[in-house]
């Protein structure tokens, strides 16, 4: 079920705190009023060597509940473990109200407080501008070509309003599976004696297939200073030039409550919301998730219902006068035998689609 400042909005600045505990559980999660857009994530820290690892956590009984009384069940989805989604045609209502319940398999359980859907507001354009010293690559120590991602929209006035961005990157793909030491057959990589397990042979896609990558760095912002007017040309990301190929770009502009929107500030400082806690955890990072048997354990997360509007941008990039970082691995296609076709594979797995995506020529 894929990218903030810290400065708390409406309390005193806050100071963060940082100590080692043995675990820590994090329990991030949102309603939407999509189809296919609500997920739970669960996830617990781990000591490990003097270091903070993240562990996925399966096999919990996720529950949201509603002000109209109705529940509806979240499931693990199993290539992708410690997501929780539910079935396909779950919506959040805007009159409602919604509460997570969260059991562990050995017993502990979690609550959220009530959360409501704040209204939606639209975006007016999503644009794309190429610039050949887009950011700082600490990996490559210089500045790199890309394109900076924008959106222009208009806040409503005589309302307070808090957004958050994410983004989804769309790409062709031509090969869909890859075999090490072994050949594609029968649905399958099918081990071969005859060759190394270094080896590989990459199989061409047997339909059209787009991949679906989702950044996880946020980008929020309350409407403090811009209550009211039209905004241009705010940044929510960036696509660096590794490659010549068309990218379709889905930006994703959520509105969201006001303790959701200064949790995921901090958060994504800290590096809590993708997951990059290595070292120190956050000691006082609250949100609203919380044990009702055991209120000194401390859980990290927040569940929130926000409002989402959609744009697209495609990007042509085969006449950028820039050289790509890279284009990846080169494919390695199995030769074919006399009188043998090389048989090719379906798109599958997650986020991969046989469907061509809205904004796709």
């Amino acid at each position: 079920m894929p990218t903030i400042f810290l400065v708390w909005s409406c309390v005193d600045p806050y100071e963060p705190v940082y100590d080692f505990e043995d675990s820590i559980l994090f329990i991030q999660g949102e309603v939407s009023g999509e189809p296919g857009r609500s997920s739970v994530r669960i996830q617990e820290s781990k000591e490990l060597l003097g270091s903070y690892i993240t562990e996925n956590v399966s096999n919990a009984y996720v529950e949201v509940r509603t002000s109209g009384e109705q529940t509806a069940v979240f499931e693990s989805v199993a290539d992708t473990l410690g997501i929780y989604l539910p079935e396909e045609q779950f919506m959040a209502e805007p009159d409602w109200e919604y509460q997570l319940y969260v059991r562990l398999q050995d017993g502990r359980e979690y609550l959220s407080n009530w959360q409501s859907q704040p209204a939606a507001v639209g975006m007016e354009k999503v644009s794309a501008t190429f610039d050949p010293e887009v950011r700082f690559s600490e990996i490559r120590g210089e500045f790199v070509p890309g394109h900076q991602i924008r959106v222009d929209w208009q806040d409503p006035p005589d309302q307070a309003n808090y957004y958050r961005w994410t983004y989804t990157i769309v790409r062709e793909e031509a090969i869909c599976q890859s075999c090490f030491g072994s050949r594609y057959r029968a649905g399958a990589c099918q081990d071969d004696p005859s060759l190394p397990i270094s080896n590989r042979y990459d199989y061409l896609c047997s339909e059209p297939c787009f991949s679906f990558e989702t950044k996880s760095n946020l980008v929020v912002q309350a409407d403090e200073f811009i209550n009211g007017n039209r905004v241009r040309d705010k940044e929510v990301g960036v696509l660096e030039f590794e490659s010549r190929k068309p990218v379709l770009i889905e930006v994703s502009q959520h509105t969201i409550s006001q303790e959701q929107f200064a949790f995921s500030r901090l958060a994504n400082e800290l590096g809590v919301e993708s997951g990059g806690v290595n070292a120190t955890l956050p000691g006082a990072l609250v949100g609203n998730v919380f044990n009702p048997n055991d209120p000194n354990e401390r859980v990290i997360g927040f569940f929130g219902a926000s409002s989402r509007t959609t744009g697209r941008v495609f990007i042509n990039r085969n006449d950028i006068m820039a050289i790509p970082l890279g284009e990846g691995l080169t494919p390695m296609l199995e030769p074919p035998a006399v009188m043998e076709d090389i048989p090719q594979a379906p798109c599958e797995g997650p986020n991969r689609s046989a469907s061509k995506p809205e904004g796709w020529p």
